[in-house]
């Protein structure tokens, strides 16, 4: 299992559910390994766990090499998979709300600001580097 996705794509005006292979599945962990994200073409995304004895075959396949999941490896994949397949609606739910309140006049509110809207959306498009 290797191939992890290695950060966030810039995504402005590009389909990022159509790049990613969206929607990711999260592949429960067993005794025989730990929990892993595929993309829906079944390729393997990241994985959450670490072989015992890499260079020995797994007690799946007669050796002594067992899955070692990592700190909270449920949990990450769980939140990274509701994430990504979301991403989108959630872009575009911002981007809308974003303009309704530039156009009603809204700069400001207790709590939230336009500019903070703003720059999460360009977080979100990989226009930043935060």
């Amino acid at each position: 299992m290797s191939g992890a996705v290695k950060g966030a794509p810039a995504c402005a005006g590009r389909n990022v559910a159509h790049e990613l292979s969206l929607p990711f599945e999260l592949i429960e962990g067993d005794e025989h390994h730990g929990p892993y994200i595929v993309n829906n073409y079944g390729a393997d995304v990241c994985d959450f766990y670490a072989m015992s004895n890499p260079s020995s075959p797994s007690v799946r396949n007669g050796g002594d090499s067992k899955p070692v999941w990592f700190t909270d490896a449920a949990a990450n994949a769980a939140f990274m998979l509701r994430a990504a397949n979301c991403h989108e609606e959630l872009l575009a739910a911002l981007k809308s709300a974003e303009g309704i309140l530039s156009r009603a006049g809204y700069a400001e509110w207790p709590g939230w600001s336009l500019t903070e809207i703003r720059a999460a959306i360009a977080k979100a498009e990989g226009r930043t580097n935060a």
